[in-house]
This record gives C-alpha cells, structure tokens and sequence, in this order.
C-alpha cells in the first residue's frame, strides 16, 4: 500500500491498516509511509466521507466505493468503520499538529456514534444512513428505519463501548511538551509529572452550549504554551483568561496561548453556536441543491414526526431566520431548530407541462443523533434549498 492513493475495499480493514500504518510511519520515522498516509486521508476527507464522518458507502463489501459516490438512503457507513476513521485521525494527530484531525473526530463524536446507539441503550444501528423512507427500505428487504437490539454479527455496540472508555485519548494531546486541547468534553486531567506540571480540570456545556471552562489545578509555574482547538464551524472563538479577553496566534488551526500557568487560572472559552447550512461538493450527484444543517458541532434532520410524511417534497429558504426551541424527546431535553420553508403543493398528474407550485411550510429540526428514538418513521438529512 506504500504507493496507494486511494481508500479502497472493506472500511474498517481498511481503516485499521491506514491507523497501523501511521503507527509504523511515526515510530520509524518513516516520510514515505507518511506521506501515502496523507495521500489516504485526503482521498478520504475530500472526496469520500459523508457529512456526519460515515465512510465505506457500499453495502455490497462493506467498502469504499468511488469518489464523490454518496447516496444517502443507501448509505452503508458502518459504525466501526468511523471508529476505525477515528483511530487514523487520532495516529496522525500523534505525528503533526493539524486541528482536522481532531474536528474529524468531533463530528464523528456528535453526529454517527451518538446516533448509533439508542437514547435507552438497547438498541444500535449497524450502518447510519442520512434518508429513511421506511417504505423503500422494507421494499429493499435490506433494513428498516429503527435500532435492532440484537445483529446476527454484533462488532458495533462493544466497539461503542471500547472507545467511550478510551476517551481520555481524544481529548487531549501534547505537541512539544506542551498541553493540547482537542475536544471540548468536561474531564480532568493530570499530567504534573510532565514538563508543564499541569493538571487541570474542565468543564463543557457541549453540544448544547458553545461554553467551556478549563480551572488550572496545578503548575509548575513556569511560562509554557496550551493549544486550543479552533473548530472548522468557528474560527472566531473568544478566549478570557481570569476574566479577561486576551487576542491570540493561530497555529495549524490551533489558538496557541503563552502564558505562567499558576494554580486557580480559569480559561473560559465561548463558540458561536448560531445554526448554519451546509452545502456538499456538486460532484455530490445526491446532494445538488440541496443543503443540511448543524448547530455548532451537532448535524439537524427531519423527522416525519415533526413535518409529517413525504419529506423529500420540503424545501428550506435560507433567507428566512432559525430560531431555537428546548423541547423534550423521551424525556431527555434537547434544543430543536425551526424555520419557515416550503412544500411541494399536490397533484393528481403524474407529469406536468407547468412549474409545481408551492405553499408555505414551518420547518421543525431535532438534532441526527436522536432520531428514530419515536419509532419508524422518515428522516431527512440533505434538503431541498429555495
């Protein structure tokens, strides 16, 4: 694979050989092995990753497919196999500063793992499609549009397990003996027997609150550097340290902070959270004129619970504002995003000589990850855009 330049066959093997193969290029300083790492990740990002970090669009071979080929109701995008697209992200972070690979491992976090798994923990998805139409799926005799609790080849739910519980991984790194923070997650952290004699502690109203607070517990008191994260959806973030709003170098997408760290600092970070359209690549055939929506790091759907049936026939404005709204799914409260948009208006012809008409429509969003929590119904990812 040392000349490879494309993410081909099975996903998750794949994957796996692309994270063992960062491990062997860091470890032996090998800059060819890296270089076709790079090559990979590239190919992967750019052309062959759906928009919540699902990759492997093929459900014959469980594989990559081609690029830009990424059909949302067909979508394989097996739950292990961005577990795998984790693992690679993680090794190369371990090489090079570069914040993608920890905003990779972000949306992947925010958006497929947490939709895998149901809300009462006793049911997963197997692949983490962007469309359901339950009607086409039982059709296909492929799948359905709810969690099994049980799969005849169930590699998912402990792979689930195995990385929340290695979570302390992803969330910070170190780039020359200095501290860096890659995911705004409430945790702790001890590393006073390092250079910097930090410990610290953090706590982060993600993915609710563009909010986080890390408190420093302990330092050695010496002038040293902490690296924070400057998310994709944010390149504005406004850092106070102790109260006070400080201005900030940007390095490889990082804010990169010089100061004498001493025990009691507070370092308050505030994200812009205001709701946003994505677009995809026009080579994207699926997507075209189409567009999707997150709230900070959290990727929005229909659902056919909210706007009834035929989502497909909905069309968001993005001149119109979105609002916020907490509401509760099963008890559990999340905040939902509407809109004012349009719908395609009924007819009885099954081809027209005239332009479809249209009639006004309040568009109603819950974040991706808890969809299907309500039972079977249609969800939609990728909308039609006035």
């Amino acid at each position: 694979p040392i000349n490879q330049n494309t993410a081909e066959g099975h996903s998750v093997r794949a994957l796996y050989m692309f994270t063992a193969m960062a491990d062997l290029a860091r470890i032996n300083k090998n800059n060819k092995l890296l270089k076709t790492c790079k090559t990979l990740w590239r190919n992967i990002v750019d052309k062959r990753m759906y928009i919540h970090s699902g990759v492997g669009s093929a459900h014959i071979g469980e594989r990559f497919s081609f690029d830009y080929d990424l059909p949302n109701d067909m979508a394989y995008a097996e739950t292990c196999a961005t577990i795998a697209l984790i693992y690679f992200a993680n090794r190369l972070s371990k090489i090079e500063l570069n914040s993608e690979y920890a905003d990779i491992i972000e949306n992947s976090l925010y958006n497929l793992l947490l939709a895998s798994t149901s809300q009462d923990g006793k049911g997963f998805f197997y692949d983490n499609y962007l469309e359901c139409n339950p009607g086409y799926l039982h059709f296909q005799q492929r799948r359905h549009g709810i969690r099994d609790e049980y799969h005849t080849c169930s590699c998912c739910p402990p792979n689930i397990t195995r990385f929340i519980a290695s979570m302390d991984m992803y969330i910070y790194n170190t780039y020359k003996n200095n501290l860096v923070i890659d995911q705004y997650i409430s945790s702790e952290l001890d590393i006073s027997d390092g250079a910097q004699g930090l410990k610290i502690n953090q706590i982060s109203d993600f993915p609710e609150k563009g909010y986080s607070k890390i408190k420093i517990l302990q330092s050695n008191n010496k002038k040293s550097y902490i690296y924070f994260r400057i998310p994709s959806w944010d390149k504005n973030i406004q850092i106070f340290i102790n109260g006070k709003k400080i201005k900030y170098k940007i390095y490889n997408g990082y804010a990169k902070i010089n100061n004498f760290w001493k025990k009691g600092d507070e370092i308050e970070l505030f994200f812009n959270f205001e709701p946003r359209l994505i677009r995809a690549n026009p080579n994207v055939r699926y997507n075209v004129r189409k567009a999707c929506l997150f709230r900070g790091p959290v990727l929005y759907c229909l659902e056919e619970k909210d706007n009834g049936k035929n989502l497909n026939k909905i069309m968001i404005d993005s001149s119109n504002p979105i609002t916020e709204k907490k509401i509760n799914i099963n008890f559990h409260k999340i905040v939902s995003l509407s809109t004012k948009g349009y719908v395609y208006k009924d007819t009885k012809k099954l081809y027209l000589n005239e332009k479809p008409k249209f009639l006004k429509k309040n568009i109603k969003f819950i974040p991706y990850y808890k969809w299907s929590n309500r039972g079977e119904n249609e969800m939609l990812v990728w909308i039609n855009e006035k």
